[in-house]
């Protein structure tokens, strides 16, 4: 496939595995994740790094999600080489033929969920939802058993 009718989409932190073989061939890659501090972060982390390793440029561009990634491949304008999407959207991309298929036999997907490698992306990066209580209002019993009624009102408010 070519890149112009077709994306490939990876998370950003198996950026080493995922281009190491590619980028070899390659002088600059395109890389697009959330942008700001989180960028800032994977700029120090991998993308610097991974460029100094592999000798190449590695551009940075921001992403919206996966409307961006649509655009680029229905307007046969791909730009990016490699995004950083939620599971969510790579399943959607995915589901609407917008990826690349990737080559296992030059990406190393070694200590990852196998549960997390798919066809064409590979899930690595974990966020999660905490959900509080007031202690205001339930005090040591909700440190056990959290709000008594059952409800997301209870929850947010706290019983009454």
């Amino acid at each position: 496939m070519n890149r112009t009718t077709s994306f490939r989409t990876l998370a950003i932190a198996g950026l080493i595995a995922s281009v190491a073989v590619p980028a070899v061939a390659a002088d600059t890659i395109t890389v697009a994740s959330w942008g700001g501090t989180y960028q800032e972060a994977q700029t120090k982390a991998f993308f610097k790094p991974t460029a100094d390793a592999l000798g190449i440029t590695i551009k940075e561009d921001t992403t919206n999600g996966l409307d961006d990634v649509r655009l680029q491949v229905t307007g046969n304008a791909v730009k990016w080489d490699i995004t950083e999407l939620g599971a969510d959207e790579c399943a959607r991309g995915s589901k609407e033929g917008l990826f690349e298929k990737l080559d296992y036999g030059i990406i190393d997907k070694s200590g990852i969920n196998p549960k997390l490698v798919h066809d064409d992306w590979v899930g690595i990066s974990y966020t999660s939802v905490v959900l509080i209580y007031r202690t205001d209002v339930f005090g040591d019993k909700g440190r056990r058993h959290g709000p008594t009624s059952g409800t997301w009102k209870s929850f947010r408010d706290g019983a009454r």
